[in-house]
């Protein structure tokens, strides 16, 4: 196995191992949660056994593994009863991916200026420590305010998108990626992780063996930073699919996040379990895109001379 394959190969077995791993915990704490799907139900309770057979609530956890391998996720119970879960994390999934691609490029390129201007960082430095459900709050008051207040005045007529309302919006999910991103900690995380790889490559002895010569140096050390940028990636994906949940439903987004959100309130346990497992399943997948383009962009990470 060549020294790229070798490394990449031994991370995808040990996601795959986290993700059952996931599965296993997340299969244990919705069991141990109180309520269910049948107490959602008017006068159920006498049909509790005859449910709890029909809708799968009392599969072990070895079932539930077995299942999963096979791709198999259930059907809801309660927010789409008789969809399948597959279906329904798929269709969320197509809403929230925008965002989250989004909030990484604002991440990656916010995190670049800043680490490349410390004015700029110091700009952000307020909005970075603020939780980001306080920043979209704060950003979907102000705006709507100021809105109010120029139509009150006859400078503008109402716009389209005025109140946020609940329809897809360009302005809403650009707040929603900025929000994400840098209410995470992303950006500040990309900034000062990004600061550092550059002042390692700028006193490498490559970069002083290229000044020693006379040639530029930007460029190299730009290059150099891919693999960081790329490992940053990897490392803060969980901060940004942790808070769609909070940023969907702050900003009225129907993606998986407020899926999840309404699956726990109506204790729709398979499709709770459905979200938890693709949510681990796409932290641990861009974990491994990120570590490709780490090795591809480090030839020393794959074992070359």
């Amino acid at each position: 196995m060549s020294g790229a394959a070798a490394p990449l190969a031994g991370r995808a077995l040990g996601a795959v191992v986290r993700l059952l791993l996931v599965a296993a915990l997340l299969h244990l704490l919705l069991r141990m949660a109180p309520g269910d799907a049948i107490d959602t139900l008017p006068a159920a309770e006498a049909q509790r056994a005859a449910l709890t057979a029909a809708w799968g609530l009392d599969r072990s956890l070895a079932q539930v593994l077995i299942d999963l391998l096979r791709g198999d996720l259930g059907e809801s119970l309660v927010v789409r009863p008789g969809q399948p879960v597959r279906a329904l994390i798929r269709d969320a999934a197509a809403t929230s991916a925008p965002l989250l691609l989004g909030a990484l490029g604002l991440s990656l390129a916010l995190g670049a200026l800043a680490a490349a201007r410390p004015s700029l960082r110091l700009l952000l430095a307020p909005a970075t420590a603020a939780p980001a459900f306080l920043l979209g709050f704060a950003l979907i008051s102000g705006i709507n305010e100021l809105t109010f207040a120029l139509i009150q005045a006859g400078w503008i007529g109402p716009p389209r998108w005025f109140a946020l309302p609940d329809a897809p919006s360009a302005l809403r999910g650009a707040l929603a990626a900025a929000t994400l991103a840098i209410g995470s900690g992303n950006v500040a995380a990309t900034s000062a992780g990004l600061s550092e790889a550059w002042a390692r490559a700028e006193n490498s002895p490559w970069a002083e063996a290229l000044r020693a010569r006379g040639q530029p140096t930007r460029g190299a050390l730009a290059r150099a930073l891919i693999a960081p940028a790329a490992g940053l990636i990897g490392s803060r994906a969980l901060h940004l699919i942790g808070g769609l949940v909070v940023i969907e439903k702050l900003f009225l987004i129907h993606g998986a996040g407020a899926l999840l959100w309404r699956a726990a309130l109506d204790r729709d346990l398979p499709l709770a379990l459905g979200l938890g497992i693709s949510a681990a399943a796409a932290t641990l997948g861009l974990g491994l895109a990120a570590e490709l383009l780490r090795l591809a962009a480090d030839p020393r990470l794959r074992g070359a001379p």
